[in-house]
């Protein structure tokens, strides 16, 4: 109802019983119904379906057949094949938001590895994305500005027929960067609205 555009799971909920796909789609989807009625506004809810592939697929056709209209994938702990199957199948013809967990370990590496561009940027997009979140230098992930410029870059420049990607700049964000994100990256892209949760002792 606050204006935010995308919802999305947090990449460690994957399908435990306390909390499983089906319900959380269920009651996620009432919410967004819910501010259609009031609001007029449509909210995708990326729900994170993440698992080995043939778990992923059947979970991405169950939620896809019963309203999903957006679905998350941590892609790098099951890799850029795997994604380009969800992409590539006609009946899961919703968004995909590309998690970056995992990816540091193929470019944190001063010693080896991929260029950061390369492995967020370009593969992600050649694999099906159609929205790739990624750490930011602005916070609490060692990253250089050059870097993840160029990360966007790979996802919204001219590249043969691909589609343009949005990119997600993420990690330690606040409101009072939003300028700065826009002078760095324009505005086609994701910022990430992050509300905290304090439990009680």
């Amino acid at each position: 109802v606050g204006g935010i555009d995308i919802i999305k799971d947090d990449e460690l909920l994957a399908d435990p019983e306390f909390c499983t796909v089906e319900a959380r789609l269920e009651e996620c989807l009432k919410a967004c119904n819910k501010v259609y009625k009031e609001t007029g506004r449509k909210v995708l809810y990326s729900i994170n379906i993440t698992d080995n592939l043939d778990k992923m697929m059947k979970k991405a056709k169950y939620v896809v057949r019963n309203g999903a209209n957006c679905i998350m994938v941590n892609t790098y702990t099951v890799h850029y094949s795997t994604l380009s199957c969800l992409a590539e199948d006609s009946s899961i013809n919703v968004p995909i938001l590309t998690h970056p967990d995992f990816a540091g370990a193929m470019f944190g590496s001063p010693t080896y590895g991929l260029s950061s561009s390369l492995v967020l940027g370009k593969l992600a997009r050649l694999a099906g994305s159609d929205m790739v979140i990624y750490p930011s230098y602005y916070g609490k992930v060692p990253m250089v500005k050059e870097r993840v410029i160029r990360i966007a870059q790979e996802l919204t420049s001219k590249f043969y027929h691909l589609k343009r990607v949005f990119p997600g700049p993420s990690a330690g964000m606040h409101p009072g960067l939003v300028a700065k994100m826009f002078d760095d990256f324009g505005i086609d892209l994701l910022i990430n609205a992050i509300k905290k949760i304090v439990g009680l002792q």
